[in-house]
């Protein structure tokens, strides 16, 4: 068998998998401790959620204008200084 790099790729990922997903945890009750962790990440969670959603929606963040990971990165570091200014306007 020819070795190809999608061939690594995907024994390497289904490797990866093997040590990471947890079929015994899903489709299961949660108990109280997993309940009240969800509840106290959720309030973080919904806050941050929210700006992304605004990016996304009000300002064109669904995808990049930019190829490449830095210009996604620079990109991305706008819209987030963009959102402190405005929310530093709002607080006034």
């Amino acid at each position: 068998m020819k070795t190809t790099l999608k061939t690594v790729s995907s024994a390497k990922a289904i490797h990866w998998l093997a040590g990471h997903v947890m079929p015994e945890k899903r489709n299961r009750k949660l108990s109280p401790q997993d309940r009240a962790r969800n509840v106290e990440i959720g309030v973080t969670r919904g806050r941050v959620e929210a700006i992304f959603g605004h990016m996304k929606r009000l300002w064109g963040m669904a995808r990049s204008r930019f190829m490449g990971r830095a210009r996604t990165h620079a990109q991305f570091q706008i819209a987030a200084i963009g959102w402190n200014l405005q929310k530093g306007a709002r607080f006034r």
